[in-house]
């Protein structure tokens, strides 16, 4: 199995320099990159594309998914984590994200996935899931790596946007 996760593109709160979990939209540019990494992945045979129901995620695969041809799943608990009115605790957050991330690993319907998620859940996935420490600075928007599913475990198979704190 592979499973491509993708950081969702710029959203008006970046251009806008505003801080915090916020819901908003793609900025133009961003969607003319989506368009772009939609166009790289189209012949990845990638059967769904799972996201949050939050709005940048779910913008991103809706452009990935014209592209790709595939349905898109939506998941509740791969939203970013809740920080107001009543923030919720790292741990709940890292356990939530780890938990949602091996449901898609371990879904066994598919040859090829791709999720798309928010920088927290990337995060969470290089050093939570795959063991492979932090990640520096910035998640470049529409960063994605690319993962293998073997009997011998979780194989990197390709990144872009993304650098590892340890130099991987």
């Amino acid at each position: 199995m592979h499973i491509f996760f993708i950081h969702y593109g710029e959203t008006t709160k970046n251009t806008e320099n505003r801080h915090g979990v916020t819901d908003d939209h793609l900025t133009p540019r961003e969607r003319e990159q989506s368009e772009v990494l939609a166009e790289k992945l189209k012949d990845k045979d990638i059967e769904a594309i799972f996201s949050s129901t939050l709005i940048r995620p779910k913008e991103t695969a809706e452009i990935l998914s014209k592209k790709i041809n595939c349905p898109v799943i939506l998941k509740q608990h791969l939203k970013e984590k809740v920080q107001f009115p009543e923030a919720e605790p790292s741990e709940a957050f890292r356990m939530r994200i780890q938990s949602v991330l091996r449901e898609i690993i371990l879904d066994v319907r598919y040859d090829c996935v791709a999720a798309v998620i928010q920088e927290g859940a990337m995060r969470v996935l290089f050093r939570d899931v795959l063991k492979k420490g932090e990640i520096a600075g910035n998640i470049a928007d529409c960063g994605f790596v690319e993962i293998e599913k073997t009997s011998e475990g979780l194989k990197i198979r390709s990144m872009e946007g993304i650098t590892l704190a340890n130099g991987d």
